[in-house]
């Protein structure tokens, strides 16, 4: 989508509009026949309509996906995922119960000073700092000589978040050596 207008437009553009960008290729045109039959079986009435179909389709697909994960993961280790906020936070519950491995709170004041001592805060970085300001023809603010640029932030694994978990349980096998 170029600008909002283009959400009014009747009809599917034209296939030389279409260009896959992860592939650096035009669209083939068995998909653009794909996207035509779509159209008039659904009876679309205009792009802002075609893209609320494919959106209303790919959340409900992702719902699904996450559906049946949750029953393998509750059929395979009896945990709901619904009470985990990530997967490593679910993976750590599963390996204790898989290992049998008990974690207790700490007890001892020095090793709770010690981890206390440890703690920096949630912030992770990793290369250099950088400001961006992403370039969408949707924004108020779009310069036209400028590349379209977008802003993702992607966490990867929340790791900080897994290991203050840990790090606020681990007693037992652990000792202050001297």
């Amino acid at each position: 989508m170029t600008s909002p207008a283009v959400f009014s437009e009747r009809q599917l553009p034209d296939i030389r509009f279409f260009y896959h960008d992860l592939k650096n290729e035009p669209l083939k045109i068995v998909y653009y026949r794909k996207a035509q039959r779509i159209w008039t079986e659904l009876e679309i009435t205009d792009l802002g309509h075609y893209q609320d179909n494919y959106v209303e389709r790919d959340v409900g697909i992702l719902a699904d996906v996450f559906f049946k994960l949750r029953k393998v993961m509750w059929t395979a280790h009896n945990l709901d995922l619904f009470y985990y906020l990530s997967l490593p936070h679910f993976c750590l519950d599963a390996t204790l119960k898989i290992t049998k491995v008990m974690l207790h709170q700490i007890r001892d004041p020095a090793m709770h000073l010690w981890f206390e001592s440890s703690i920096r805060g949630d912030y992770v970085s990793c290369g250099n700092l950088r400001a961006a300001a992403a370039n969408i023809p949707l924004y108020e603010i779009f310069y036209t000589n400028d590349h379209l640029s977008h802003i993702i932030y992607w966490d990867m694994n929340n790791l900080v978040h897994a290991i203050r978990c840990i790090a606020r349980n681990v007693t037992g096998s652990q000792l202050f050596l001297s």
